[in-house]
């Protein structure tokens, strides 16, 4: 006789994603022992945000099973769970970050609760779950884990503003480590330097040449608020999008190998995957900036999209390499003004670029080349990507921008 095998845990498959004001949730439908029913829960905008993209990128045709595993990850300090697209082609998995409360109601299930129970306050009598993930939360509970941990004395996580870290951490020249020569550029410290907006309203303003650099009352604050697009010249910057990825190490070897450091703009859903390349970012000098959690635009999504969008990566990428992030690069190069009053709030430099050899076409290394030589370099900002092309074509482009006799910054 044969006997159907049968799991002693429900299936649980992923409906739909619904987002309602500040609140998300996920629904799923729950087959189990005497029970089959779609129910709604709560998830916070980071969990909202890569299941979305995951169901974009495998399509509604297909299917998609929420794995009732969900573990602690101590490199990002948050719960991962999993989901498994499944299309014509097989099934692939995909991660994503759960809050506590999720990570909670996912064990429910686990433990045969029914779909009520599940979608009651607390799955467990008596323990009260945690509150959604909102902006105003994550923003109070880092400003508090900052603020216990400044008065202990342990300086691991930054967020907010520069104040909050040690003293070496805020000045514009921290110390590099390896041994790294790494200039910070900060806008408004040098003579020539007129790319800095102080506001967003479209009046290019020096804020060196109202105050001077050695001037302890300046407002440091004041100077993040804006956006940089080229430098004084005499100077380069290279920049990276879209990472963290399979490259970002390799390409991190190659500028320590020539005694060079780059800023690195990462996307948080692509952080929370791998988050030891953010760390060997931060170890080996290179500067980190926030590319938004998901890579969408700004001008589709809502304010409080968006505001989450920049603070859940601001507090994951802090939670990676124990400093603030202080710049932020929008998806596409698109601004709003939304983004501008956010990113003033926050006192964070948008830092956008003046040259793009469009390397995300996959072009060889003669193409890109051949747009260096055919453009002049000093003063820009060069826009480059995280993969194989760049990588190879990299030694290259730093011989040629060091023959210039340019200066390599990075931003802080």
């Amino acid at each position: 006789m044969i006997h159907e095998r049968r799991s002693p845990y429900p299936l649980c498959e992923l409906n739909s994603l619904i987002g309602r004001g500040l609140r998300r949730f996920m629904m799923i439908r729950v087959t189990g022992d005497g029970f089959d029913r779609s129910i709604r829960v709560p998830v916070p905008y980071a969990t909202y945000s890569t299941l979305g993209a995951v169901m974009d990128e495998f399509g509604a045709e297909s299917r998609y099973r929420l794995s009732l595993n969900c573990s602690w990850n101590p490199s990002v300090e948050s719960y991962v769970g999993s989901v498994r697209a499944i299309d014509s082609m097989g099934s692939h998995i995909r991660y994503f970050p759960c809050s506590q409360d999720l990570a909670q109601r996912i064990e429910c299930l686990r433990n045969n609760k029914t779909p009520e129970e599940l979608e009651s306050e607390s799955c467990y009598p008596g323990v009260p779950l945690p509150p959604l993930l909102t902006p105003a939360r994550v923003y109070l509970a880092t400003a508090l884990l900052v603020a216990l941990m400044t008065v202990s004395g342990l300086h691991g996580i930054g967020y907010g503003s520069a104040s909050a870290l040690p003293d070496a951490a805020a000045s514009p020249n921290p110390p590099d480590p390896q041994g790294i020569s790494a200039h910070r550029y900060v806008p408004g410290t040098h003579a020539t330097d007129t790319t800095l907006r102080a506001s967003f309203d479209g009046e290019p303003e020096s804020i060196a040449a109202q105050e001077s650099p050695g001037d302890p009352e300046r407002d440091e604050t004041a100077i993040a608020r804006g956006v940089v697009s080229e430098l004084p010249p005499g100077y380069v910057a290279l920049t990276f999008d879209d990472g963290p990825s399979r490259y970002t190490e390799k390409i991190i070897d190659v500028m320590v190998a020539e005694d060079i450091t780059g800023t690195f703009f990462f996307i948080g859903q692509h952080a929370v995957e791998k988050p030891e390349a953010v760390e060997y970012a931060r170890e080996k000098g290179m500067s980190v900036g926030n590319h938004s959690w998901s890579h969408r635009r700004s001008d589709v999504l809502e304010e409080d999209e968006l505001r989450d969008e920049v603070a859940e990566t601001n507090a994951l990428l802090s939670s990676i390499t124990g400093e603030c992030v202080e710049i932020y690069r929008p998806p596409y190069g698109i601004e709003t003004a939304n983004l501008r009053e956010l990113l003033a709030d926050e006192g964070m430099l948008a830092v956008m670029w003046n040259r793009d050899p469009e390397d995300w076409r996959g072009s060889d290394a003669s193409n890109t080349m051949e747009y260096l030589q055919t453009h002049p370099s000093s003063g820009c900002i060069y826009l480059f990507h995280e993969n194989r092309s760049t990588l190879e074509t990299l030694p290259d482009i730093i011989r040629y921008l060091r023959d210039q006799g340019l200066e390599f910054v990075v931003f802080d």
